[in-house]
């Protein structure tokens, strides 16, 4: 798999609002730990090309979203007869990575999680590892997966 070197700061066509209708997100409730607050968010995709849309219906789902420090995702799909793995770290150490090592480890396919992090102020050091694995792991558990 690769990381995605795209910043986490979108633009939005409204081709990607339209295909968005479509797409059935899950997120859970915010976890808050020393300020930083993390909320997952989960996905099915049949497609790459359902990942900026999915985000923006994250968007649309919680206003507070526009003012997120950091938003990392991870999916896994087959497409064209091949997988196609990504992520995106938006800054962070290696997060996204993290997330992909969850849905490799549960063998998921068709799946995109997401989990934003507003910075509460206070590093959290290798505790907020967790707490972004724990917010996926929660996303896909309400996708039924």
């Amino acid at each position: 798999y690769r990381q995605d070197t795209e910043s986490s700061k979108y633009t939005f066509s409204e081709a990607d609002g339209k295909q968005a209708k479509n797409i059935n997100v899950t997120s859970t409730e915010p976890v808050t730990d020393r300020g930083s607050v993390f909320q997952g968010f989960a996905a099915k995709i049949k497609s790459p090309d359902d990942v900026k849309p999915a985000i923006l219906k994250m968007f649309t789902m919680n206003k507070l979203t526009a003012n997120v420090t950091h938003i990392v995702y991870s999916y896994r799909i087959k497409y064209q007869g091949r997988m196609r793995e990504n992520y995106a770290d938006d800054g962070g150490f290696c997060e996204g990575c993290r997330l992909m090592n969850v849905l490799q480890g549960q063998g998921l396919e068709g799946v995109l999680v997401m989990v934003p992090r507003w910075y509460g102020g206070t590093h959290l050091g290798v505790d907020r590892h967790n707490l972004y694995k724990e917010s996926a792991n929660s996303a896909i558990n309400l996708l039924g997966l």
